[in-house]
């Protein structure tokens, strides 16, 4: 349902060539909120728009007291005066006979609104008759709706009090009938019309008994109790307010007594409105003067055929009444009167018409709810259009049907439909808010009915609800379900794609649909388009509409076993099998999710997928390069442990399942991780026994034992998992009980998580556990006491929870290796975890029976939100998928924001620089400072495009500055552990959307987003870059690289290896062995490709890696001429293969290497016999500058020196000190520096030359 990609003009060559991707920009990082976020959770919500109590009129009682040949001796009628009843001529007939012919045209005129309701006629009634039939009506129609029609144009007008009038048996008096009395006899609900003048006498004394009445009843019920009302088995009653009335006219309003009207005019717009509108239309329109009323009531068709005139008409004036309704009305008013009842629904249309007809004529219609006025409302030009243009061709078709020699005449259908498809299409493509939704969403409901104009009403209707949530509840508000749930049975095949897209839209906004789809097997519908390959050929994106279909059979099972056997039973399992393999990630990932909706807690479609197999193919699909699809198979998996016999082959199958996540726990992806501790949480679940076990012999062990430097890393060891587990009785106990040891061990190492939502749903699952061993130790000490605070905190510092699995350099994915991993913060994790059980109270004796009993049967999983990544992934489908993202839409801020930064990138970029004149020792001119508080600054990093500097004092604090303008933007803490430093800080996208990426000695990189605005960053990724990385105080910690290019981390430190992480899969994509014994102390990469990788070591060895090679022959180039630390090394110029690189040692001398030679090229020596404490190299230009206790010296590459900084520049000018960290700007001759006795950041520029650019501070 995209726009189709373009082709790659020359013009988006040149763009990428200055606009590089963007990295860690999916889904995954940009929206992060999920439901209890803070995030409004009813932002999604449907409102009810369903009819939760629909009513039907079942019964109608048309009262009529004409008393034809007598007038009312309170009414003076005029000469001539309208005198049609019900379309007949009282006095064309005897009177008796008048008034039976009237009953019964009434009565066939109501049957036209409801034929299914019973219907009986009192004709001129006494008071007793009246009653009788009122409450004989009301025994029989039980507690649903009446309609009570009372005309009484041959009696006196109602009175005040609400008395309306009949006859004596005689018909010598009349007599007045309350209508409170008439309230009694006939209850609730009811409808009321009244046809008489004065009906809003009628109207207000029926309100004012109403009230009384409920208040009375509620009084009742108060004294009653709620108690006697249950013993009586009473319902509560449906109070008199809820009935509706429709009165002809205000109090002291007489009715319209124009010969061109029938004298019933009221009635006739309620029963009959095609008619009276057209002959009132007739009236008003000079031009259709040849038009008789004779003619009018001769318009070929019927009314339920819609290819005829009558039919089309009755279809326009439907549709135009409910638009009308629906852009005045509030929607729940709406609702009630218009989707509740057919018969109401049908009164409520016409008595729209009825209020336009007698305002013109100085009488208003009264209803109860009252509608605020309607008759001038702009469709009624629309309907006056339509009549005209049906009313001219009368005459013509009237000739034609009467058998004329004329040429035969088609009747010209009404463009009204079209023109409003058309108008519908105008506010798509212009207005698109909720402020001022759409008046035609009412026609296009009318227009689904249609097959002509069906196709290019859903195309239009898919639109709307792709706007947003807000257009999915006004179409399901006014009444678009129904329509959408039958269409799934039509076999169109150009339906398809639009049922699919509407039917996502309603179930991401409303998932209350599962009953419906499951009738008459709509849900069918979606498994064929997935089980047949050809089901959406020729169609546009078919592996999306795919994805869709799956989204929408997973909420069908979502919590509903009904649906998931009948899914089962509809080869649902079979048919996602087949897309497990797609190449479409969206597709793939929503195939997993699919299947874990359909067997969750449902044992049959988990028997289908162990019959076929299925955790083997998941196993393998952990290795996706899209984190989306690995987190979606690890759902899959979750859901399918458990609910099964734990026979031999199920607990094979577990320990299989088991040793495949687990090799996820190095995962760069949060999203995956955290998906990974709900699996692991789903095992403690099933054994929960066996892991209490677990982690009671491990801290009884690790207490008794305390592991030291010798024993921690005993190659093969399993420490933590004692040899009496392996006895416990389990099918396979052996390798299952391994397998929940390290399962133990990766939740502890996820408890300490950089992703804090990683770590807190570990930490659930610890605490749960250490919970039980609490208990354990209390009940069962084993020589052990915890009962108190003392011998719980007396665990912390001996427990360590630090691995011993042996280390390997292969790159297998084993189990072992992943959980390989020494982490200072995790040693406690254990003792943690027990205080924490202790303090909230968790043990045996602080919980009640009850509480102890549920917390049993639900265990770790309740406790665990397991729905986050599938509520997560329902996201997508709520985000518009027909509109051009605004980034990409020529008119949006978002797109002239990155035009424009694209040109100043480009313009920056191509700028060449020049390297300054020899100025031998001439002074660097400090061109600005940045005042840093606190500890000094150990790291810094320029910006390529922006203004923006970022720096570290080492430990936990970033701070971000605006160089330009010296001012502070942002400071934030990075989280790292106490005890760790920063040691790896850059910008990364920074030709769009900047990150700030921080390492830290811990392993662990971080990135930030919105690092310019303050107070609002944000972390969207963290992972253990280097989990094998093992931190000494005054080592070099994490060093890494970025490569803008491909997206490539290089990360390296006191490891033997170096991981090369690829942003896009968010993976480990190669772990190159450094084949060196000392620690990488710095590593950069090529600016053009990113293959060769540049490595500096702590004992002065530089190493040229080629990633293309194999890991036996990767390293290309070793030299060994620095004979201490390196600081840094890079490759400089313009990004060629064959271009110089430079290394500086702490030693003080320099080295310009060419890759093609075994030697170096060049030796300098800036500080001769002085160690240099700050190495930096210019990216782009053939400068390094290095700082010491002597100050910063700067030079070329031909050891050309080009300025330098002196200790001081007066007696009292203030001493520089040791200088700290150097940093070049990548495209600028500019500098940063500072040093241990200055509390700032001194920023330099290096251009003297006229002619060079404009220096960037």
């Amino acid at each position: 349902m995209k726009p189709p990609d373009v082709g790659v003009s020359s013009r988006r060559a040149f763009h990428d060539q200055y606009q590089p991707p963007n990295f860690y920009a999916e889904r995954r990082h940009l929206r992060t909120k999920r439901k209890g976020d803070g995030e409004d959770e009813n932002a999604h919500s449907a409102p009810d728009w369903r009819m939760r109590e629909r009513m039907k009129t079942v019964s109608v009682v048309l009262v009529l007291c004409l008393n034809i040949g007598v007038d009312p001796p309170d009414l003076v009628k005029t000469n001539p005066s309208a005198k049609l009843e019900c379309w007949v001529d009282p006095f064309s007939l005897p009177a008796n006979k008048a008034l039976e012919t009237i009953g019964r045209n009434l009565q066939t005129q109501y049957e036209v609104l409801q034929p299914r309701a019973r219907y009986r006629l009192s004709l001129d009634p006494s008071v007793e008759e009246t009653k009788k039939l009122c409450c004989s009506l009301r025994r029989n129609a039980k507690e649903e709706r009446i309609l009570f029609h009372y005309n009484g144009h041959g009696v006196p007008k109602p009175t005040p009090s609400g008395e309306l009038w009949v006859f004596n048996k005689n018909y010598t008096q009349y007599i007045p009938i309350s209508i409170y009395d008439v309230q009694t006899w006939l209850g609730s609900p009811c409808v009321y019309v009244y046809d008489c003048s004065n009906a809003g006498d009628i109207l207000n004394a029926f309100n004012r008994f109403a009230a009384q009445r409920d208040a009375e009843t509620a009084a009742q019920n108060r004294v009653a109790g709620a108690k006697e009302l249950a013993e009586h088995d009473k319902e509560t009653p449906i109070p008199m307010e809820a009935c509706i009335q429709l009165a002809a006219c205000k109090a002291n309003q007489v009715l319209p007594m124009n010969p061109d009207l029938p004298a019933d005019v009221f009635t006739s717009c309620l029963t009959t409105p095609l008619e009276i509108a057209l002959r009132w239309a007739v009236t008003q329109n000079p031009l259709l003067s040849f038009i008789s009323p004779e003619m009018i009531m001769k318009i070929p068709g019927r009314l339920n055929d819609r290819r005829t005139p009558l039919g089309e008409l009755n279809w326009i004036f439907t549709a135009i009444t409910d638009t009308i309704a629906w852009t005045t009305l509030p929607h729940d008013l709406f609702k009630r009167l218009y989707r509740q009842d057919l018969m109401v629904a049908a009164l409520f249309r016409n008595f729209l018409l009825a209020e336009r007809i007698m305002r013109y004529y100085m009488c208003t219609p009264v209803s109860s709810p009252a509608l605020p006025p309607t008759h001038q409302h702009p469709m009624w030009q629309s309907w006056d259009l339509a009549a005209d243009c049906c009313v001219a061709q009368l005459p013509a078709l009237l000739a034609a049907e009467a058998g004329g020699d004329g040429p035969p005449v088609e009747y010209q259908n009404s463009a009204f439909f079209a023109e409003q498809l058309t108008a519908f299409d105008v506010w798509l493509s212009k207005s698109l808010t909720a402020e001022n939704p759409p008046e035609q969403l009412p026609i296009v409901l009318q227009v689904l009915l249609s097959q002509v104009h069906r196709l290019r009403a859903m195309m239009l209707l898919s639109r709307f609800l792709d706007i947003g949530p807000w257009a999915v509840n006004l179409a399901l508000l006014v009444g678009i379900f129904p329509y959408v749930l039958k269409l799934l049975q039509s076999p169109a095949p150009e339906l398809k794609p639009l049922l699919i897209f509407i039917w996502t839209k309603i179930l991401v906004v409303d998932r209350s649909c599962q009953t419906d789809l499951l009738k008459d097997n709509g849900f069918m519908y979606f498994i064929k388009i997935l089980a047949s390959p050809t089901s959406l050929a020729n169609i546009p994106n078919p592996s999306g509409l795919r994805a869709m279909s799956v989204f929408i059979l997973s909420v069908f099972c979502q919590n509903f076993p009904i649906g998931q056997q009948a899914c089962v039973k509809g080869d649902l399992i079979p048919a996602l099998i087949d897309h497990l393999a797609e190449e479409d990630p969206l597709l793939r990932q929503w195939s997993c999710i699919g299947l874990s909706k359909v067997w969750e807690n449902h044992a049959d479609g988990k028997w289908v997928a162990v019959e076929r197999k299925l955790h083997e193919h998941l196993c393998r699909m952990l290795r996706d390069p899209v984190p989306d699809v690995r987190a979606a198979a690890l759902c899959a998996l979750r859901t399918l442990i458990g609910d099964l016999p734990r026979t031999e082959h199920v607990a094979g199958l577990e320990v299989h399942v088991a040793n495949a996540v687990l090799s996820t726990i190095t995962d760069a992806s949060p999203l995956v991780r955290r998906e990974l501790v709900c699996i692991l949480a789903r095992f403690v679940h099933e054994y929960p026994e066996n892991f209490v076990t677990i982690a009671t012999d491990m801290t009884e062990d690790q207490v008794k034992h305390p592991p030291n430097e010798d024993t921690l890393h005993v190659p093969g060891s399993v420490t933590g998992v004692p040899e009496k587990v392996l006895t416990m009785p389990l099918h396979d106990a052996a390798s299952l009980a391994m397998t929940q040891g390290y399962i133990w061990k990766g939740l502890l190492t996820l408890s300490v998580d950089s992703a804090l939502d990683v770590a807190a749903a570990a930490i659930v699952v610890v605490d749960f556990v250490m919970a039980e061993v609490v208990t354990h130790l209390q009940f069962h000490g084993d020589g052990i006491t915890t009962s108190s605070e003392h011998s719980l905190s007396s665990l912390k510092p001996k427990l360590s929870v630090a691995p011993s699995f042996s280390e390997s350099d292969s790159n297998d994915g084993t189990v072992r290796q992943q959980l390989a991993i020494s982490q200072p913060t995790s040693a406690n994790t254990l003792a943690e975890g027990a205080e924490r059980a202790s303090s909230n109270g968790t043990t045996a004796s602080g919980l009640s029976d009850k509480a102890s009993a549920t917390k049993k049967k639900q265990g770790v999983m309740a406790d665990i939100d397991t729905e986050v990544f599938f509520e997560w992934s329902c996201t997508f489908f709520a985000e518009p998928q027909m509109q051009t993202p605004s980034v990409d839409d020529p008119g949006s801020v978002r797109f002239i924001e990155r035009e424009w930064r694209r040109e100043r990138n480009c313009e920056l970029s191509a700028k060449k620089l020049v390297t300054p004149l020899y100025l031998g020792t001439e002074t660097l001119q400090e061109h600005g400072r940045l005042t840093f508080q606190g500890a000094l600054a150990s790291k810094i990093a320029f910006h390529s495009y922006e203004n923006h500097l970022a720096t570290s004092e080492g430990h936990h604090e970033i701070r971000i500055y605006d160089a330009a303008e010296q001012t502070q933007l942002q400071c934030f803490d990075n989280g790292n552990p106490a005890g760790s430093r920063i040691t790896f800080l850059r910008f990364i996208n920074e030709t769009d959307l900047t990150l700030v990426a921080a390492g830290s000695d811990d392993g662990v990189i971080q990135l930030y987003s919105k690092h310019a605005e303050q107070g609002h960053i944000k972390r969207i990724s963290a992972w253990r870059a280097l989990p094998e990385l093992a931190a000494t105080p005054n080592g070099p910690g994490l060093v890494a690289d970025w490569h803008q290019a491909t997206g490539l981390f290089m990360c390296a430190g006191e490891s033997r290896v170096i991981r090369i992480w690829d942003a896009n899969k968010e993976t480990c994509v190669q772990i190159m062995p450094t084949k060196s014994l000392k620690a990488v102390t710095c590593v950069t990469t090529d600016r053009a490709s990113g293959d060769m990788v540049f490595a500096g070591f702590a004992d002065g060895t530089v190493q040229v890696y080629d990633r293309r090679e194999p890991l036996a022959t990767s390293v290309v180039r070793t030299y060994k001429e620095h004979k201490d630390r390196i600081l840094a090394v890079r490759q400089v110029g313009t990004g060629v293969q064959d271009a110089p690189v430079v290394s500086g040692s702490v030693a003080g001398d320099v080295r310009v290497w060419d890759l093609r030679a075994s030697e170096s090229v060049r030796k300098l020596d800036l500080s001769p016999g002085r160690p240099i404490s700050a190495f930096d190299v210019h990216p782009a230009a053939p400068l390094f500058a290095c700082g010491n206790e002597s100050g910063i010296r700067v030079a070329d590459v031909n050891g050309n020196l080009l300025g330098t900084t002196r200790y001081s520049d007066g007696f009292l000018a203030q001493r520089m000190g040791t200088i700290n960290c150097v940093a070049f700007h990548p495209l600028r001759l500019a500098l940063a520096a500072t040093s241990a006795l200055s509390p700032w950041i001194s920023l330099y520029s290096l251009s003297n030359d006229p002619t060079s650019p404009v220096p960037l501070y």
